[in-house]
Parts: structure tokens; sequence; C-alpha cells
């Protein structure tokens, strides 16, 4: 993939491109509006997409924006859901960026743990 136009542009093509996945469509509506089992959809189109845009090397500024994404969606579905939470506090969430200590810990917090 390459970078078109200016990274917000990039971003967004690599979030048609992970959407295009087969897959549950994804309501269109503000994220805090969406059911649990939406954002949990659209978090995985999101890990997707950052997954494809560091395995090709799109800019810092693209991954930043996707990962900003993420973490706002991750952070609404931590607020809402018990199990999800509780997926989070056990290690079995598994960063789109890496399983680091410092990103796990970074999640850990978004989670409100």
């Amino acid at each position: 993939m390459f970078d078109f136009g200016s990274p917000l542009d990039t971003a967004k093509l690599s979030w048609e491109y992970a959407l295009s996945a087969a897959g549950p469509e994804i309501p269109f509506a503000p994220y805090d509006e969406l059911e649990e089992q939406d954002l949990r959809n659209v978090l995985a189109y999101l890990h997707i997409a950052i997954g494809d845009a560091l395995h090709n090397g799109l800019a810092d500024e693209v991954v930043e924006i996707l990962v900003n994404e993420y973490d706002g969606v991750f952070q609404l579905l931590a607020e809402g859901c018990d199990s999800f939470r509780e997926m989070v506090r056990a290690n079995k969430h598994f960063p789109a960026t890496g399983n680091t200590s410092e990103n796990v810990q970074k999640y850990k917090q978004l989670a409100g743990l």
C-alpha cells in the first residue's frame, strides 16, 4: 500500500480496506451509539487496519490516526462491558501495535484497571 494524500486520507483508505474483508457490517452511527457487538466488530476491523498499516510501512502519522481511533473504541467498549474489562485484566487482549508490557499497561489504564 502507498501513502496517498494526507495521513488522514491514507488512514481512511486503510480503514476502508479493512472493512472490505468478509465480515459483519458496521452500522453507520457514532461509536457511542453502537451496541456492544458492533463495538467489538469495529475494534476488530481497526486491529486489521493497524496491522496492515504497520505491515505495509505506512507513515507513523497514519498509524497514529488509526491507533487513536482504536483507543477510543477500546475505551468505549471497556466502559460498557464487564466481560471485556475482565479480558483485559486477565491479559487476554492483544493490542494491535504489539503485546509489549508498555502496550498492556496502556490498555489496562484505558480500561480503568
